[in-house]
């Protein structure tokens, strides 16, 4: 009974010991993990309890003034007007056979402005703000039945290659391959040469100017396409613009005055002669370069589609 007595008070004392051992090295190296609770209490705030079915809101997007509804604020477009929203008018020469000229709107030998059909006269001040070449196939009273806009592939009756593949360009003459529309051809009763059907034409979107003051009156928009007989007359531009060391379309006012002309076999018609009138001031380089920035292939395929049925 003595010796059980005395392994239970040995073990209380044991016991103790290790207890306080235990507080002495707390005290001297706190362990990581009460440290690490000891700062969260000192620096964070207490942690909220939610309530049952409680969501944080979400931040959201500002509305604008005038969006109702809850639209979100973003730009309104409904006033936005690009290059696809718009074709520009045509200025164009009144001929015999001319629409204008047989409803007596537009009397021919005069240029006209597509957008009210309005005659500008003999005369008209231009600035070339670019230039597309195409060919076209026009037959009176029906518009254009056949065009290429890159001179390769045509489109619309026949609507096949231009000059054939490239295999049959370098092994057969030109006569021999490709859409015969584009070839001259002989008159068999006369002997003399018949130019192609398919031919091409000039596309220039241009700065059409104030007549009564060309520098600084009116600007309008306008395209004008050059074939045929006034062929000659773009020509005489292009060759002005390129002879500067620094070629730029719209650095140059030109005068297109209309002057009748007759063919060997009697007809007749008005082609455009070309005045250099000298370089564009910094208003009208202005108005030419926010035009150039919107004049793309599709675009200027745009326009010349609005008036296939023209003359």
């Amino acid at each position: 009974m003595a010796k059980t007595d005395d392994l239970v008070a040995k073990r209380r004392k044991m016991k103790q010991a290790d207890v306080k051992r235990v507080k002495a090295s707390d005290v001297i190296s706190p362990s990581p993990e009460k440290k690490k609770k000891k700062v969260q209490s000192q620096d964070t705030p207490p942690a909220v309890t939610k309530r049952p079915g409680f969501v944080k809101p979400k931040k959201t997007m500002a509305l604008s003034d005038s969006a109702k509804g809850g639209a979100l604020a973003v730009p309104d477009r409904s006033r936005m007007i690009d290059q696809g929203d718009f074709v520009i008018p045509k200025v164009k020469i009144s001929q015999g056979l001319s629409k204008v000229n047989i409803e007596d709107k537009v009397r021919q030998g005069n240029w006209y402005h597509t957008l009210r059909n309005n005659s500008l006269g003999k005369s008209i001040y231009i600035v070339l703000v670019d230039m597309r070449k195409s060919q076209s196939v026009f037959k009176q009273g029906q518009g254009v039945i056949c065009r290429s806009f890159d001179l390769v592939q045509g489109e619309g009756d026949p609507g096949i290659l231009c000059e054939g593949t490239p295999r049959e360009i370098k092994l057969y003459r030109a006569s021999d391959r490709g859409c015969p529309l584009r070839l001259w051809t002989t008159n068999e009763k006369t002997n003399k040469r018949v130019p192609p059907e398919c031919q091409l034409a000039y596309n220039f979107p241009i700065l059409l100017l104030d007549s009564a003051d060309p520098e600084n009156g009116k600007v309008r928009k306008a395209m004008m396409t050059l074939r045929s007989s006034a062929t000659k007359a773009a020509a005489n531009m292009i060759s002005i613009v390129q002879d500067e060391d620094e070629p730029c379309w719209y650095d140059h006012i030109f005068k297109l005055t209309l002057e009748l002309k007759t063919f060997d076999n009697g007809n007749t018609t008005f082609i455009p002669t070309v005045e250099y009138v000298g370089e564009t001031n910094a208003r009208l380089k202005e108005r030419a370069k926010n035009l150039a920035q919107v004049v793309t292939d599709q675009f200027v395929r745009a326009n010349l589609e609005s008036s296939d049925t023209e003359d």
